[in-house]
């Protein structure tokens, strides 16, 4: 990926396409919203002036590049554009104007801040356009059904450069929408995550790069009241991560709630053992749980065949979803997966970005000890995923 800019002083009109929603009821018993085509809204641009493609900023400064494969947008992008600040110039433009803006469609993925010599709205040279508001919410009137979401001044501390790595999977309780997440650090570099709604829009995959060593909170913005401000901000409680990667999964139960306060919270560790691995040897049980142990340190406090895992683990205190997630062990029935009578299970490590279906490491597919590695899976709505406790990316 090749991220230059190329130097176009002009910004030149463009068109926009109509985006049709189409609601689908999912065989898990959620409502789907499937766009085909980029919004018909006066803050959904075409992007330009992007070959070889741009990264998403965590802030509106050039040199603030979250700079991650296929972060970002290319020639063919659509965004969706929030809110406007000032900030640097870019390569190739003394445009200081930039917008807060999310992947639509097109190449590409994630959210960030974007200059606006980037955005093919038609403004002028540092304008942003002219229905799009301030990113400090001046222009905005306060409404009992929204909230502000967080803003740069949340951060608190200033930290060493943003080095580690925050990743995993929000969900919206309500069905609302995702609107957006934000990655608070006690030891600085907070910021709006990058993140892709799945074809479940309330179900969203994020990713954010802070200063290292300190407390984490994840906020989840859930349903949007107009232009920028979300109908909820729901975060979690504060939790230590150490310093190195981090998968951190979310689940908010938002209800039908406004304004902010914590009602999301991260998967809490169930029973576990450490005398040894409760598997059998070769078995897909026993892969799994080893996989468990080296992400935690500790084996799965709960046994049986793999078709009554996730049962056995949600009456042990673990959390279970029927989304999958990284650093998670499916559950799948028999007939899926596997040939076996006694269901299969494995270590989840990698969705999809429409969330339909995941990679996983697994054992006994094709008999005792064979090892699989990025096996891939459909979703279905037989399969369950046990959530892991925030840990570091394995398997």
């Amino acid at each position: 990926m090749d991220f230059r800019t190329r130097d176009v002083s002009l910004k030149n009109p463009g068109s926009l396409l109509l985006l049709a929603m189409l609601a689908v009821t999912s065989l898990i018993g959620v409502v789907l919203f499937v766009p085909i085509g980029p919004a018909a809204a006066s803050s959904t641009f075409p992007t330009m002036n992007d070959s070889g493609g741009i990264y998403w900023r965590s802030a509106p400064n050039w040199n603030d590049s979250v700079a991650q494969s296929g972060n970002g947008f290319y020639p063919g992008t659509y965004v969706s554009v929030s809110c406007y600040e000032s900030g640097t110039t870019v390569p190739g433009s003394a445009d200081t104007m930039w917008v807060q803006a999310s992947w639509v469609s097109g190449p590409g993925h994630g959210s960030g801040w974007m200059n606006e010599h980037y955005v093919n709205d038609n403004a002028a040279i540092n304008h942003a356009a002219a229905d799009v508001p301030p990113c400090d919410g001046s222009s905005s009137t306060s409404s009992p059904t929204s909230t502000s979401p967080p803003t740069s001044t949340s951060n608190q501390t200033s930290g060493g450069p943003p080095s580690q790595l925050i990743a995993g999977t929000v969900v919206c309780d309500s069905g609302r929408s995702v609107a957006g997440v934000w990655v608070q650090s006690s030891a600085g570099a907070s910021h709006f995550a990058s993140w892709k709604a799945e074809a479940w829009l309330n179900v969203a995959q994020y990713h954010a790069y802070v200063s290292p060593g300190g407390t984490i909170s994840i906020h989840v913005g859930c349903g949007r009241h107009g232009a920028v401000d979300w109908t909820s901000d729901n975060w979690t409680a504060a939790v230590a991560v150490g310093s190195a990667a981090r998968v951190i999964n979310v689940l908010c139960s938002d209800g039908t709630s406004t304004g902010s306060g914590i009602r999301c919270a991260i998967p809490t560790q169930g029973r576990t053992e450490t005398w040894g691995n409760p598997g059998q040897a070769g078995n897909c049980t026993w892969e799994a749980s080893k996989l468990m142990y080296d992400a935690i340190g500790a084996y799965p406090g709960w046994g049986g065949n793999a078709l009554v895992w996730a049962t056995n683990a949600s009456r042990t205190g673990w959390t279970v979803s029927q989304f999958p997630m990284v650093n998670s062990i499916f559950v799948s029935q028999p007939g899926y997966g596997t040939p076996s009578s006694e269901g299969h299970v494995g270590w989840v490590t990698n969705v999809s970005s429409d969330g339909r279906s995941f990679s996983a490491t697994e054992m006994n597919v094709s008999g005792l000890y064979s090892l699989y590695r990025g096996r891939s899976h459909d979703l279905n709505s037989t399969m369950r995923f046990v959530l892991i406790p925030p840990s570091p990316p394995v398997g």
